[in-house]
Parts: C-alpha cells; sequence; structure tokens
C-alpha cells in the first residue's frame, strides 16, 4: 500500500493537518474522472485509474481526506486509528 497524502479538516472546514509521502507528481484528474466506490456510515472512497481518494468523517464532523494507490486495503479502519490517536492526544493536551 503506498500512501500519498493526508488531509485533516474541522467542521468549517479548515485545514488542521496536511502530510505528504512518496507523491511523484500530481494526478492531472478531473472531479467528472471520478467514480464513487464506497458509502457507509461516514465513509467514502473515490477511485481513479492512478489513486483512490478516502473519506472519513467524524460525528463531530472532522473529516480525514488519505489518498492511496488503486490497490489500497483496510484504510477505513486505518482512518479510525488515526482519528482514535488523535482525539486522545487532544484531550491530554488540552
Amino acid at each position: 500500500m503506498t500512501i500519498y497524502n493526508l488531509y485533516i479538516f474541522d467542521r468549517d472546514g479548515q485545514m488542521l493537518y496536511y502530510g505528504e509521502w512518496t507523491r511523484k507528481k500530481q494526478s492531472g484528474m478531473s472531479r467528472e474522472e471520478m467514480s464513487p466506490v464506497d458509502l457507509r456510515e461516514g465513509y467514502l472512497t473515490y477511485c481513479t485509474n492512478k489513486y483512490r481518494l478516502h473519506l472519513f468523517e467524524t460525528p463531530s464532523r472532522v473529516k480525514f481526506v488519505l489518498n492511496t494507490d488503486v490497490g489500497a486495503q483496510g484504510i477505513k479502519e486505518l482512518l479510525h486509528q488515526i482519528f482514535t490517536q488523535v482525539s486522545r492526544d487532544m484531550r491530554e493536551r488540552y
């Protein structure tokens, strides 16, 4: 599995975090070329022939957006683990 980047947005759409890994170039794909693959309980994926976008939205409307290669598996669980860790860190900090 290759992870290209991760965005975290608050409920108002303000970016809280951005991290990038192993991304060689922009995809050049338009929104019309993406098609939804999965929608259930706050999790949605869009897949192109070059990458897969994963969106996980929490009940508090914090959004985690992760771009991976098209063959990535288990991302819903990974995003939930990231959310759990971020939530725990924030509670300990404040």
